[in-house]
């Protein structure tokens, strides 16, 4: 919820209209074979062992005795595909987990859609088919909304360095309990290194609350949204700007009041709480000040000498810190909010700054 994000378009998803064609026609079907797939995948995928992974679900399908087991199959697999109404109405849909199938072909699907997302999507035959990669439909999503870090956490770098390295695709819907979502990129977003495993996002299923288990509202990546205001504040003004010892809060909330369960949501799947409060800890309060000189010294800006000065930095400061780009800058501004405008004289006066301290009285 802390950027406003848009979806980027790829060749690549085509390749979800395979499951989508199979699953479509597998009931009607008295064999296996490539009338179940639409003509081009047959063709670019004729070299991989796609097929063998289809055939492998195709047989434990058609195993099925009940045609109420077969159903549930199918009805997973278009259930499953609706990620955006699966998240914002949860009320309307109807959410299908890999345990809720069968026993006998859970495996099968698993294995096939992990082929799909892990060996099918980066097949040189596919991408030339397509004219895509997943590292540039990854680029093309963070300068399409001019990112440079995670948008779920804001507190690391995202970057794609071609030939080198590549941000995580995450799976909103995991695929531990949604296999069948694995090539669906309205289910793939890029994410942060310290965000896509657990404790943070993991395996969680984003659906549920996280201590009812009951389904929620969630928070979906691209869903319009108010945002989020977050305010820094010292319950007790310490000796020095930085002090860590308990003094202190953050007060984190969303914009607006209808977003409260979505904000809640979002909060809980990526641990957020937990992880602002400890970035204030480990890296704000000891550091602050070092960044801050480093600052002056590369903008050639000389050290404040009274509060108005310092004030007048700090406000400079601020600016610099671009939300989008600089990782951890949600949780600076606030700080430097609090110094701007709540902070006492006689506090600032502690910072690396004025110089006349000894003409103050606290």
């Amino acid at each position: 919820m802390i950027i406003h994000l848009s979806k980027e378009k790829s060749r690549l998803a085509i390749i979800q209209n395979i499951p989508k064609c199979f699953f479509r026609r597998i009931e009607e079907a008295n064999a296996f074979g490539g009338h179940l797939f639409p003509q081009w995948a047959v063709r670019v995928f004729r070299q991989t062992s796609m097929m063998k992974k289809f055939e492998a679900v195709y047989n434990k399908y058609k195993a099925l005795e009940k045609q109420s087991e077969r159903e549930k199959v199918v009805e997973a697999f278009f259930c499953t595909n609706q990620i955006e109404e699966l998240c914002c109405r949860p009320h309307e849909t109807l959410m299908i987990t890999l345990e809720d199938l069968p026993v006998n072909i859970q495996q099968e699907i698993k294995d096939l859609f992990e082929f799909l997302y892990q060996k099918a999507i980066h097949t040189v035959g596919f991408q030339n088919y397509v004219q895509d990669s997943v590292g540039e439909n990854i680029e093309r999503f963070l300068n399409k909304n001019k990112i440079r870090i995670c948008p779920f956490c804001g507190l690391e770098g995202l970057r794609v360095l071609r030939g080198q390295a590549r941000p995580a695709l995450d799976h909103w819907l995991c695929q531990e309990s949604f296999p069948m979502a694995a090539v669906n990129f309205d289910n793939l977003f890029p994410i942060g290194n310290a965000c896509n495993p657990s404790p943070v996002k993991g395996k969680k299923i984003v659906l549920l609350d996280q201590d009812s288990e009951k389904r929620v509202r969630a928070y979906y990546p691209t869903t319009e949204h108010g945002g989020i205001d977050l305010k820094f504040k010292y319950l007790k003004e310490p000796q020095n700007i930085g002090e860590r010892d308990k003094n202190w809060e953050l007060d984190l909330s969303p914009k607006r009041s209808e977003d409260e369960e979505v904000f809640k949501s979002w909060k809980s799947t990526m641990n957020i709480d937990v992880r602002y409060h400890d970035f204030f800890y480990t890296d704000i309060f000891p550091l602050w000040e070092e960044e801050y000189v480093g600052y002056l010294e590369e903008s050639e800006k000389r050290h404040a000498d009274t509060v108005e000065e310092l004030k007048n930095n700090l406000k400079e400061w601020k600016a610099s810190w671009k939300i989008s780009c600089c990782p951890g800058a949600i949780l600076y501004r606030s700080f430097l909010d609090y110094l701007l405008n709540e902070a006492s004289d006689c506090l600032l006066y502690t910072s690396p700054s004025p110089r006349d301290v000894e003409n103050l009285v606290c």
